[in-house]
């Protein structure tokens, strides 16, 4: 009865998991404005992940009996106390530590359970698919509509602060989705454009699911190509090489069929890009006034975030706490929109948790490798590891992945679909 419950709220889970629906925990707010980084929220799919690890308790003492990474994983653990210990803003660090935990935790438990691989990567691609015919409604129709229950907000391309391309017609809103900023859709929606394009190759032989995957490939290319999102293009370049190079192991594989989903997806991004040239000039052009500011201020931001791990350089200024230790440094001397992470989650993370936390994630990712190099035993295997390199990829010009509730349980989570898909694919 309980491992029934347990499947079914795992597979809610995933289809929720994409959705950014939440109750807010704690705002803060300097001279009326809203301070958006040390905004705690509590999303529905986190909700239902801590109910999925509290029904789990046995599975979750069973493989702690066997589990031989515990000097790592309490390193790593002791990094986070010193972390919130000596945190400007402890409430903001303990409760980021805790999504780091339970995003965790939940991975070992998804990855124990007796789940079909095939039917979690259905359902969460098929809840992506929302997201991207809303980025199509949002750009087409210029406008979009707020949301408590799908977790929008409304977003008008005349209102500033709003993410918008523009060029001699006007302002044009970018493809948002049901995400804060267009550059989130096009990390998540390269991701699982990538991820549909694997499952095709692998279900090329069964008509309907590889129609399914083939028009869900093509939808969330559009998506991105709505969302001008120029680290989600490259995110995306770089999942389909990965395909390129692995791919030849699936069973019934053909370059024809890789060429013809790559080929699909290129022809509609293109379509989109040709009738909106300016627009995609606009975004590639370094000396345009908006491109040219988003430079200056992730310029500005490396600089920051090198001078904070100056200072702080063993455990960083603490979790969740990097805008804080920018104004307390500075004195609040802009507008508090102004103040924003650095654009770089591997800096934001040397930042946040130091040298200390470096070297434990930098283990723990050391033990994942050796864990994929001892159980692939094929290169198709790997074709699964292309989501999570996109979304690798776009972290390193941005920086959501760290940063956000989402964020973090999603790269949990991509992770869980390349070890599901090692262990399964054999039987593909």
């Amino acid at each position: 009865m309980i491992a029934s419950i347990r499947n079914y709220v795992a597979y809610l889970f995933v289809a929720l998991l994409p959705w950014q629906t939440a109750w807010i925990v704690r705002e803060v707010f300097v001279d009326g404005e809203k301070v958006h980084y040390s905004t705690l929220l509590l999303p529905v799919s986190l909700v239902v992940l801590i109910v999925l690890v509290v029904l789990s308790g046995s599975l979750l003492v069973a493989w702690w009996r066997f589990y031989s990474h515990k000097k790592i994983t309490a390193i790593f653990l002791l990094v986070l106390i010193l972390s919130i210990v000596f945190a400007q803003d402890q409430v903001g660090a303990l409760y980021h530590a805790a999504v780091i935990g339970i995003g965790f935790l939940g991975a070992v438990i998804l990855l124990r359970m007796e789940l079909s691989w095939q039917r979690v990567i259905a359902v969460f691609v098929l809840s992506m698919c929302g997201h991207a015919f809303l980025a199509l409604y949002q750009f087409i129709t210029q406008s979009s509509f707020a949301s408590t229950w799908l977790g929008m907000a409304l977003h008008d391309a005349a209102v500033g602060g709003v993410s918008v391309v523009e060029s001699s017609s006007g302002r044009w809103l970018r493809g948002y989705g049901g995400f804060t900023h267009p550059n989130i859709l096009g990390g998540v929606i390269a991701a699982v454009c990538v991820l549909s394009m694997s499952m095709y190759l692998f279900y090329a032989h069964h008509r309907a699911v590889a129609i399914f995957y083939l028009v869900s490939a093509v939808l969330c290319a559009a998506a991105l190509a709505t969302s001008f999102s120029r680290s989600g293009i490259i995110a995306l370049a770089v999942g389909i090489g990965i395909l390129g190079v692995f791919a030849e192991g699936i069973k019934f594989f053909s370059v024809r069929r890789l060429l013809f989903i790559g080929g699909a997806c290129g022809l509609m991004m293109s379509i989109i890009f040709y009738f909106y040239s300016d627009l995609l000039r606009t975004r590639i052009d370094p000396t345009r006034r908006l491109e040219a500011r988003s430079i200056d201020e992730r310029t500005q931001y490396i600089a920051e975030s090198v001078t904070l791990l100056r200072d702080k350089p063993l455990l960083g200024v603490g979790v969740k706490n990097y805008v804080d230790a920018v104004r307390s440094k500075e004195g609040d001397t802009r507008p508090i929109w102004g103040y924003q992470p650095v654009h770089s989650v591997p800096l934001l993370i040397a930042v946040e948790i130091g040298f200390l936390g470096i070297v434990a994630i930098s283990a723990a990712l050391l033990v994942f490798v050796r864990y994929l190099c001892v159980s692939v035993k094929s290169r198709k295997e790997m074709v699964f590891a292309a989501p999570l390199v996109a979304i690798v990829v776009q972290s390193l010009f941005d920086h959501w992945q760290w940063s956000s509730v989402f964020g973090l349980l999603l790269t949990f989570f991509l992770g869980v679909i390349l070890l599901m898909g090692v262990k399964a694919s054999d039987s593909a």
